[in-house]
């Protein structure tokens, strides 16, 4: 049992090593943009959580370290929620935008493929029509921490597909799920 430790930790070195001594790109700058399926989870809410289309528009630069940093612009996509009540029903409608800045991490697998993860801070505005149970109706605006993952697939040296999932919270009421899928452009 002591001998499969050390063969998985003289694996996990080897591959850090690897991936640590291949040849990063240079430094490169870049535009992009996502389509995103969003999921609205309402704290509170004991009902299915609204679903919606979003979209992010970002620019980032990449260092030849596998760092780099990037800054966005995010609509959340509005939602819509029947609410039922002792004088009837009403529709809540919530939307959300949000500016964003983060640092990247990737990971290259080959020319073609490449891992990526995102923190960073979401400074945000939303818009509540009608109160939904204890969360009262109105504009609020914030900020916190977000973070993403997602997979690269470089169609040129110039172009390259993402697939990404992101969260993003937006105060202690709402937490958005996004799945984007996007293209990125070098600069």
């Amino acid at each position: 049992m002591a001998n499969r430790s050390w063969i998985s930790v003289a694996s996990a070195v080897t591959v850090v090593a690897a991936l640590a001594a291949a040849p990063a790109r240079a430094q490169e700058s870049y535009i992009g943009g996502t389509y995103s399926w969003t999921n609205l989870d309402v704290s509170g809410s004991t009902t299915s959580n609204p679903t919606g289309a979003g979209y992010k528009l970002f620019i980032g630069r990449d260092s030849a370290r596998l760092m780099g940093i990037e800054a966005g612009y995010t609509d959340f996509g509005e939602y819509k929620k029947t609410i039922s009540g002792t004088g009837g029903s009403t529709t809540a409608k919530f939307s959300s935008t949000g500016w964003d800045l983060a640092l990247t991490a990737r990971i290259p697998l080959g020319r073609i493929f490449g891992i990526y993860g995102k923190i960073g801070y979401l400074f945000w505005t939303s818009d509540l029509s009608e109160a939904i149970g204890d969360i009262a109706s109105g504009k609020d605006s914030g900020s916190d921490v977000f973070y993403a993952a997602g997979l690269r697939i470089n169609l040129t040296s110039g172009i390259a597909l993402l697939a990404e999932w992101e969260r993003d919270t937006l105060g202690n009421n709402y937490t958005v799920d996004m799945v984007n899928a996007g293209l990125r452009i070098t600069l």
